[in-house]
């Protein structure tokens, strides 16, 4: 029997204490049945050892019984594990649709983040174009302007030029001598007047292409702003103004704390602007004495360079809007034209001093009580300041022989534009200088083998015909053993002297005054000759 038990557990693959228990539980069960199958009614209870007789059937009954039961629970069973397998796989998949559904919702909202911020970016994109181009047509706009108000002003004294050509040519034929000179002197002033007003815009080109970078220095407040105040002494006196220059007491202590640290080129630039501003904008009253006041005191770990006048002073509105620091910009226009400069000074301020680290400019005025413009920049008090040279050394031109004069001086011209070699010539001829002129390096070369004496001084224009420069005027000086000086001038915007090639020589920057092309002739043949002296 437990044979039998075991090969049907075996065979349906159900435990062996389970189809024990399931065949007792069946074994009683038959036996309670055929205890009452075979009872009389009219007999009293029935003995069970008269059942024994009948072990076979009662055995096939007990094993059929067994595997009906084994069968029966076998299919429950296969059907409760494939129930339960189908519950477990289908939470298997629920529990994974939902993870899959989290990763997408995370997928779902960086791509919505990803897509506001590419959103923010096209956004920023487009406002920064859109910046650009605003800021690009107001730079053209400004440009525009800036050429139209250039052009405007130029043509002023270019129209007073050609009014006097012919009105001084018919004095001339006249031989009214005073007539001549007057309107000579009118034409003379018209130059000069359009010469500032090229300068200053060349200077602005310069100061915005970002070309001029300042060269740093300790610097002598003391001595700056005493040469400084000789220099505009001639402008005041040209617009009647009187000038004052107040500087701490010169005392020793007072003396070391007075170095700065500036490029004193640019520092000169900006005060004699300001000090210019003050004396053109002076007040026309004679009840009161017009004054520019330049002066100097310390403040903490800076020196504030203060430009004081009484003059017609500056609206509140344009000082808020920042107006007179714009080009040709003028708040007082109604003065005389030879009053009103070029109205690029205070530009040429602006931009200087953005250039300068630590340096800061302030602004106070008040209308027809005068104006104060402040430089502040950095003191410096180190011990190396007290080396700084002084006297010819710290200035060439001052050891320049009063003695020394033009006549008698033999110089080369090599320029290629005709009017201005023409103009220059007769320039140096009337000031009894032997010049010879070429209009090319070709002919100036082809002339140095046949010169009849060593020129002092080669004057030459950078830029030459056929892709020629000053450059190769002074190398073939050199390949011909001519110790000469030279100096250049030129209508380009670049500092030619920042050029290895020229190093040492003067460079001029056309337009140039009769008056500095002599001091830098002059300059130059002296210093030749010192060197030639020295060899």
């Amino acid at each position: 029997m437990l044979v039998i038990v075991a090969a049907c557990s075996g065979l349906y693959c159900i435990r062996v204490k389970a189809a024990i228990l399931m065949t007792a539980v069946q074994t009683l069960m038959c036996f309670a049945t055929m205890v009452w199958l075979y009872r009389h009614p009219s007999q009293g209870p029935i003995d069970t050892k008269a059942l024994l007789p009948y072990p076979i059937g009662f055995s096939v009954y007990i094993v059929a019984s067994m595997l009906i039961g084994c069968a029966v629970c076998q299919l429950i069973e296969i059907m409760a594990r494939r129930t339960f397998a189908t519950h477990h796989m289908l939470e298997l998949r629920n529990q994974a649709a939902a993870k899959h559904g989290a990763d997408l919702q995370v997928l779902n909202e960086a791509l919505a983040a990803s897509s506001r911020e590419a959103q923010a970016r096209l956004e920023a994109v487009i406002e920064l174009k859109e910046r650009l181009r605003h800021d690009a047509e107001q730079r053209s706009s400004e440009k525009s302007q800036f050429i139209a108000n250039a052009v405007h002003d130029l043509r002023q004294p270019v129209q007073a030029i050609v009014n006097a050509l012919v009105p001084v040519t018919i004095a001339i034929k006249n031989n009214e001598r005073a007539d001549a000179l007057e309107l000579l002197d009118l034409s003379r002033r018209a130059i000069l007047s359009m010469q500032e007003q090229l300068s200053a815009i060349l200077d602005i080109s310069q100061l915005e292409s970002g070309r001029v970078q300042p060269v740093l220095k300790q610097v002598d407040l003391r001595q700056e702003l005493s040469q400084i105040a000789a220099e505009v002494q001639g402008l005041a006196e040209q617009f009647k103004v009187d000038f004052q220059l107040r500087l701490p007491l010169a005392d020793g202590s007072e003396q070391r704390e007075l170095w700065v640290r500036s490029d004193p080129l640019f520092l000169r630039r900006i005060l004699v602007n300001l000090i210019s501003n003050g004396a053109k904008y002076r007040r026309g009253s004679d009840e009161v004495a017009a004054f520019v006041r330049l002066s100097v005191a310390r403040e903490g770990e800076d020196y504030r360079i203060s430009v004081q006048d009484n003059g017609l002073g500056i609206t509140p509105k344009l000082l808020e809007q920042g107006s007179i620091f714009q080009p040709f910009f003028q708040a007082n226009n109604h003065l005389a034209q030879g009053d009103k400069g070029v109205g690029l000074g205070l530009t040429i301020v602006r931009a200087l001093t953005a250039l300068l680290p630590g340096h800061r400019l302030q602004v106070q005025s008040e209308p027809d009580q005068g104006s104060c413009f402040s430089l502040l920049l950095p003191c410096s008090a180190t011990s190396e300041q007290l080396a700084l040279p002084t006297g010819d050394e710290a200035h060439p031109s001052a050891s320049l022989s009063p003695e020394l004069g033009p006549s008698g001086l033999y110089t080369l011209l090599v320029e290629d534009d005709e009017l201005v070699r023409m103009t220059t010539l007769r320039l140096l001829q009337s000031l009894h200088i032997c010049c010879e002129a070429f209009a090319s390096y070709e002919c100036f070369e082809a002339a140095l083998d046949a010169l009849e004496r060593v020129p002092e001084v080669v004057l030459s224009d950078y830029r030459l015909p056929n892709g020629r420069t000053a450059v190769d005027v002074r190398q073939a000086l050199i390949d011909h053993g001519l110790d000469s000086a030279m100096v250049v001038f030129s209508g380009e915007t670049a500092d030619l002297s920042l050029l290895d090639a020229l190093a040492g020589v003067p460079t001029l920057r056309k337009p140039m005054s009769s008056e500095l092309l002599m001091q830098a002739l002059l300059r130059a043949a002296q210093q030749g000759a010192q060197r030639r002296g020295a060899t």
